[in-house]
């Protein structure tokens, strides 16, 4: 099958890390699949490491959303893809989908609870055919949004570390070495309780450090706060890292540390515990508590409580609690959360609708209208152009 797998970019996340190891899955069991995406990201490089096919979508910032939707939605008809994965609530891919030729089937991948993005997904409903939720809550709120819709479950998987590789994971040992994994973004993944949670681990003098991986908009700010609060001795900062040296940077750390306000079903939790780094991670229900079968593979903690991810973290200082949490983590990502178990569930879904059984035929298909397509009007204005003009006619009505 022909598929093209549609991100915004192949950054540093999870949502673009579990993009391009679906595609090398996909990719393995015999599928023609092309990443395409309208900025390359940090990650763009490991397309040829990984063998994968990638398009840049060419656009200018003086073309409107509706231009270059329309002409995304030309390069997927005159590519003749089977199937189309959108795979990040972007909305342009979106705006594209509602102008694809029936034939060709839309899975619309949803990966974050926030009402707001599956309020935007059911904006385009008529545009994809079946839905995937990464985690039960996902796919439950996905569900509420969109009445007499078909929103599955297929959870994340993670690459399987053979057991050379965990035969040389770090051994339980002073100081605990605690880890960072992901975006440097405060917003969702909560990374300025950080600092905070390193300096309580000081005050109470448990014998740890820090290393933070990833980069992001935020990291300067980071940073910042480390030194503020006295604990930058105790941190390493190294920034981004190649996708494929990520396990081996996980088997060097004793605790991976997640203080997320928001997830969907967290790739880094999955890969932590499949490598024998135990996560002490926030309490996101239907969410951190899928991925972490706690207290016995990894240990949750209340949204913002800085100093019950001390006590956690103080728990795996001692050697046997450490050892019975990496082994039971290792066992159980390797038993429910592998690349195959994950392929497995998309492939299902996948044959299932290049038989028939989510059929759509889109509105544009029969109107050849703009109006079947959900665009506002400042979509048909390319962004300089709008501002310029509007800020003309406020002069003109002296507005300003």
């Amino acid at each position: 099958m022909k598929i093209a797998l549609a991100v915004s970019q192949l950054g540093m996340g999870g949502a673009e890390t579990s993009a391009l190891r679906l595609a090398q899955h996909l990719t393995r069991n015999g599928h023609d699949v092309t990443i395409c995406a309208m900025n390359e990201g940090s990650l763009w490089a490991e397309l040829e490491r990984c063998e994968l096919k990638g398009h840049l979508f060419p656009h200018s910032a003086l073309n409107s959303v509706v231009q270059i939707s329309k002409s995304l939605a030309n390069f997927w008809n005159q590519q003749k893809f089977d199937l189309v994965i959108l795979r990040l609530a972007n909305r342009i891919s979106y705006q594209a989908a509602h102008m694809l030729e029936d034939q060709i089937g839309v899975l619309a991948i949803l990966r974050n609870p926030r009402p707001e993005v599956h309020s935007f997904i059911a904006k385009h409903r008529m545009a994809w055919n079946v839905a995937i939720g990464v985690g039960p809550l996902v796919q439950q709120v996905g569900q509420h949004h969109n009445p007499g819709k078909t929103v599955l479950h297929v959870p994340n998987g993670v690459e399987i570390p053979s057991r050379s590789d965990l035969a040389d994971r770090i051994p339980w040992s002073q100081p605990l070495r605690l880890v960072y994994l992901g975006r440097l973004f405060d917003g969702t993944k909560g990374i300025f309780r950080l600092p905070h949670i390193l300096a309580a681990c000081h005050q109470r003098q448990l014998p740890v450090q820090l290393t933070v991986i990833g980069d992001g908009p935020d990291r300067e700010r980071l940073l910042h706060s480390f030194k503020d609060l006295n604990v930058a001795d105790s941190v390493t900062m190294l920034g981004f890292q190649e996708l494929g040296t990520i396990p081996a940077h996980l088997r060097q750390h004793h605790v991976l540390v997640l203080p997320s306000r928001s997830e969907g079903l967290p790739n880094v939790l999955l890969e932590a515990q499949a490598n024998g780094c135990v996560p002490v991670a926030t309490l996101l229900p239907g969410s951190t508590d899928v991925a972490i079968n706690a207290p016995i593979t990894g240990r949750l903690v209340e949204n913002g409580e800085i100093g019950k991810f001390v006590d956690e973290i103080e728990a795996m200082l001692d050697r046997a609690a450490w050892n019975q949490a990496s082994q039971a983590g290792v066992e159980r990502s390797h038993r429910l959360f592998s690349m195959e178990t994950m392929g497995a569930g998309y492939e299902a879904v996948i044959q299932d609708l290049h038989a028939g059984k989510y059929p759509l035929s889109r509105p544009f298909n029969q109107s050849h209208s703009l109006k079947d397509v959900p665009f506002g009007w400042r979509d048909y204005w390319p962004r300089p152009r709008l501002r310029s003009r509007l800020g003309k006619l406020a002069r003109t009505l002296g507005w300003s």
